[in-house]
């Protein structure tokens, strides 16, 4: 049976880079049902930040105070599972969401959003970000990267940071700044992002949280 109109782009969706899940699959559901509201204005700015960390203290970062977080992972879940692939005792799923906050969902509106994930990382870590921002590209009809640059931290961990906007068919576009960082065979990946119109009311909460991302568990 050939698939409707909304279950094609609810498909494409899921293969949006497997990070932008909790963001992406909202925007294409607001739009199949009725379509997203732009809000009259951006979120309130948030003066007050706090630092949050998984379950299993994987990872941390700095989010604003009155984004609401939710509880994906757990010591005995998927934190653990994430922990046995990296000191490779046991094998990582593709896409492992670990982490998810954002400002509190007002109903038909599409608000910033912060996520992060775990995968295994398959041919280098430029070669990983080049195959996401592909997926992204096949899925959105608008897509514009922005900027793409290389980092190391201090502890040496290399990262790829980029940033772009785009969007599905018949609904807004959104705009995300990602941070994917290498570690021992698996690719952490940071993404914060939200309705492309209000960007510059959230800009600054997304730049703190990518750039706070800390990963707190060391490789063997």
């Amino acid at each position: 049976m050939p698939l409707s109109y909304c279950q094609t782009q609810k498909r494409a969706a899921r293969g949006v880079m497997r990070w932008l899940v909790p963001v992406a699959l909202a925007v294409v559901a607001a739009a199949c049902d009725g379509g997203v509201e732009t809000p009259a204005s951006p979120p309130p700015p948030t003066p007050e930040t706090i630092a949050v960390a998984d379950a299993g203290r994987l990872f941390s970062l700095v989010i604003p105070s009155n984004w609401r977080g939710e509880r994906i992972s757990d010591p005995t879940g998927k934190s653990l599972t994430a922990r046995r692939a990296i000191e490779g005792t046991g094998p990582l799923p593709e896409g492992l969401l670990l982490f998810s906050a954002g400002f509190p969902a007002r109903e038909g509106v599409l608000e910033p959003r912060v996520g992060v994930t775990i995968e295994p990382a398959t041919g280098g870590l430029d070669a990983f970000v080049d195959a996401a921002l592909a997926r992204t590209r096949e899925a959105f009809v608008s897509f514009k990267l922005i900027e793409r640059r290389s980092e190391q931290d201090a502890g040496g961990v290399a990262s790829v940071r980029t940033e772009h906007r785009g969007g599905v068919e018949g609904a807004q576009e959104v705009r995300f700044l990602q941070r994917f960082a290498a570690q021992a065979g698996v690719v952490w990946t940071v993404a914060c992002g939200g309705p492309a119109a209000h960007w510059n009311g959230y800009a600054a909460h997304c730049e703190r949280a990518v750039e706070s991302f800390e990963i707190l568990i060391a490789a063997p």
